[in-house]
């Protein structure tokens, strides 16, 4: 995105990765909701296409929170690093606390980008597990909405992924702060 708008500001890019994203994952989530309409196969497609999109759906929202926490001036380099972005974009400020504790300190953005790797991946196992917790009753919600019939399944399907993606998309804003003014 940068290469193709170099004049563009990190908010601009963010803007553009926010629009992106919220279109991968509402014609994803659509897509898995009208293979449940198929006749004699319906459901069993569906839970197929279900599984393969949730697929789909962790990856965009993992290549969207690390692009975001890169526009940030975060260093993307180290995996741990990543998970710890990525588990904190899922849970957004209510993880915060739990950061923040573990890791000895006041800031989101301090914790990412100082903190050691063996600090980390001990963060990333109590963030995972919280994480778990806590989007695991919308996560069945949306697959058993993406399952309906007659079409209802493909409207279930990109509203709840719309829903839990301006969610994330929130999150990531609160997690790691405002964007700088320019790179």
């Amino acid at each position: 995105l940068k290469e193709k708008n170099p004049q563009a500001t990190p908010a601009e890019i963010q803007a553009k990765l926010d629009k992106h994203f919220l279109l991968t994952i509402t014609s994803t989530g659509a897509g898995a909701g009208v293979t449940a309409a198929i006749p004699a196969v319906g459901f069993v497609t569906g839970a197929a296409a279900v599984g393969v999109e949730s697929l789909a759906f962790l990856d965009a929202a993992t290549f969207y929170a690390v692009a975001s926490a890169y526009l940030r001036g975060v260093d993307i380099s180290n995996p741990e690093r990543r998970k710890s972005i990525v588990l904190l974009s899922v849970v957004g400020s209510e993880g915060t606390p739990l950061a923040t504790a573990t890791m000895g300190t006041d800031s989101t953005i301090a914790l990412l980008t100082r903190a050691s790797t063996p600090k980390l991946s001990d963060l990333n196992k109590k963030m995972f597990n919280f994480a778990m917790k806590r989007i695991s009753k919308s996560i069945r919600l949306a697959w058993l909405g993406k399952l309906m019939p007659l079409g209802i399944g493909a409207v279930l399907g990109s509203v709840a992924n719309r829903k839990i993606g301006n969610n994330l998309i929130d999150h990531v804003a609160e997690t790691l702060g405002p964007l700088p003014t320019s790179f």
